[in-house]
Formats: C-alpha cells, sequence, structure tokens
C-alpha cells in the first residue's frame, strides 16, 4: 500500500512540473502576421474625403472664409460706428440710405478680393462690367443723378422730415426723404414728388429751421390819413402781442 501511495505522489509530480511546449514563431512570421493585420484596418471616411483634396484648395476655402468673415465684421462695425455718430444728426430715411452704400460697396469689395484669391481673371469681368455700364449709364443716367443729389442733400442738412419749405413756388411739409426724390405734403393736402436734382438746381427755402422770424406787413390807408398816428397804433398793438419780441423791436 505504501509503495503504491508513493507510486502516485511521483506521477502527480511529474505532470505538475511537466512544461508545456510552445511553439516555434520566427521573427519573420510576426511581422508577416503584423502587416497583414495593418491592412485590414481601413481609415475614416473623413480622413479618406480630406485626403482627396489638394493642400493649396484646402488653403484657398480657409483664405476665402477668413475673407468673408472679416468682411462682414467690418461692414457691421463701420455701420455701427455711423450710425452712432449719425444718432441725433440725420432722420431714419437718411441713416437707412448710408447704411446701404456702405453695405453694397463692402460686398463688392469682398467679391474682387475672393475672385483674387481664387486666381480668378477679373479682366473680362471688369470689361463686362464697363461696356454694362455704359449701357446702363444712358438708361439710368437720370436715377444716379437723382441718386448722388440724394447723398448731397443729406450730407448737407437743408431740411428734415417734417420741416415746412418751399421749392420752385411749392410750400408744403416735408413727407419722406428717399433715395431718388422727396416728396411734400402741401396744406391742401396734397402729396407732390420733386426729383433731388430738382432741389439741388433749385432754391429752398426752409420756413422752420429757426423758429424766430420777422413777418412783414403791407397796410393801404388813404391818402389824408395821419402816417405818423397810423405807425404809432401798429406799434401799439404789436408790443400788446405776448408772442411779439421786444428785442429786436418791430
Amino acid at each position: 500500500m505504501r509503495n503504491i501511495i508513493t507510486f502516485l505522489l511521483l506521477f502527480l509530480t511529474t505532470l505538475v512540473f511537466t512544461e508545456t511546449p510552445v511553439p516555434d514563431v520566427s521573427i519573420a512570421q510576426a511581422n508577416e502576421t503584423a502587416v497583414s493585420t495593418s491592412k485590414t484596418v481601413k481609415p475614416s471616411p473623413f480622413i479618406e474625403f480630406i485626403s482627396k483634396f489638394d493642400s493649396k484648395l484646402i488653403q484657398k476655402i480657409f483664405t476665402v472664409l477668413y475673407i468673408v468673415i472679416l468682411g462682414l465684421i467690418l461692414i457691421r462695425l463701420i455701420n455701427t460706428i455711423i450710425t452712432k455718430s449719425l444718432k441725433n444728426k440725420l432722420n431714419e430715411r437718411s441713416k437707412n440710405l448710408i447704411t446701404r452704400i456702405i453695405q453694397y460697396t463692402g460686398f463688392i469689395i469682398i467679391a474682387i478680393n475672393v475672385l483674387k484669391t481664387l486666381n480668378i481673371d477679373l479682366t473680362p469681368l471688369l470689361g463686362a462690367a464697363g461696356i454694362a455700364g455704359i449701357a446702363l449709364g444712358f438708361a439710368a443716367q437720370t436715377s444716379v443723378s437723382n441718386l448722388i443729389s440724394g447723398l448731397f442733400l443729406v450730407s448737407e442738412k437743408l431740411f428734415v422730415t417734417g420741416d415746412l419749405v418751399t421749392i420752385n413756388d411749392i410750400t408744403g411739409i416735408v413727407y419722406s426723404i428717399d433715395t431718388l426724390s422727396i416728396k411734400i405734403r402741401t396744406f391742401d393736402n396734397k402729396l407732390i414728388r420733386i426729383a433731388n436734382t430738382n432741389v439741388i438746381n433749385s432754391t429752398v427755402i426752409n420756413i422752420t429751421r429757426f423758429p424766430v422770424r420777422r413777418i412783414n406787413l403791407v397796410f393801404t390807408v388813404p391818402h389824408n390819413t395821419d402816417i405818423e398816428k397810423v405807425k404809432n397804433l401798429l406799434f401799439a398793438i404789436a408790443e400788446a402781442q405776448p408772442t411779439v419780441l421786444k428785442n429786436p423791436p418791430p
């Protein structure tokens, strides 16, 4: 019995401490396995999409975005500065006119810079624009003249909406100041449109610009009337009125 137990212990010991054979893998086989594994890994769709574009094209795209964003910010900044500086000097219509001119000018500058960044030859475009400008110049000469005259009216600030004016023997209240013309509402409730060019070339009388005005009155009296007595009577009536100024005297 003792011999059997000893035999079993020796057998179990041999099973526990026997080394398990490891397969012999060479370095070359390991490299081949790594290469085959790397071939099976595919890049992401975004990387494949970006790799199809040229680096110069990507740079131009970012440059165009930079020009557009910077240009829009500058246009907004300039409009804000001008609007605040002219807040109490111009009416709303005049400020809107100046804002539109700044916006259109800024958009044209942005478009020209974008085309230059994309290496687009501007010579044909400028030539076509010149021909079109000549054609439009003959067709819209009056409109352009009225537009420029409107800018002069805005800059001179001769009158604003609500003023009582006289233009070309037309007396009324300024109803609106538009891009190409002004509109006057007469006392008989008529709306009259006058082109800005005609306003610039006419004598404009602003009746309400200064609150204090002298009014000349003409009286007809008989030949045998005492003139000094009439004058003293008129001066006494004028001095009795609270709205008549004492200085200067009537």
